[in-house]
């Protein structure tokens, strides 16, 4: 049995942060912008994706769920949620901008 390579091992980012709270610590994943740029290249056709078919394929490149999900809130991905004959299936995609979607943080 073979196992992905993890990405993320020690790849964080420490950052002190002063604000008018005082002194917070941040860590950021330096992994986030790959895992962008996977994600956007998967869902570009701007034709829905599976989600069980993305999390295979980012789990394949090494990827956590926990990256996965953290890129997919930055794109703004949308969830689509279609009813099957036995369960729901739910499919990624990304925003249409030209329709007037748009994801602000």
């Amino acid at each position: 049995m073979s196992c992905a390579p993890r990405r993320g091992d020690g790849q964080k980012t420490i950052e002190v942060v002063r604000d008018k709270d005082g002194l917070r610590i941040a860590e950021k994943d330096d992994d986030l912008p790959e895992i962008q740029a996977f994600l956007h290249e998967m869902l570009k056709d701007d034709k829905p994706i599976p989600q069980q078919e993305v999390e295979q394929a980012a789990k394949a490149k090494g990827f956590t769920e926990k990256q996965l999900h953290a890129a997919r809130h930055k794109l703004g991905v949308e969830i689509i949620k279609e009813s099957g004959k036995e369960s729901i299936d739910l499919f990624w995609r990304l925003p249409n901008f030209n329709k007037g979607h748009y994801h602000y943080e």
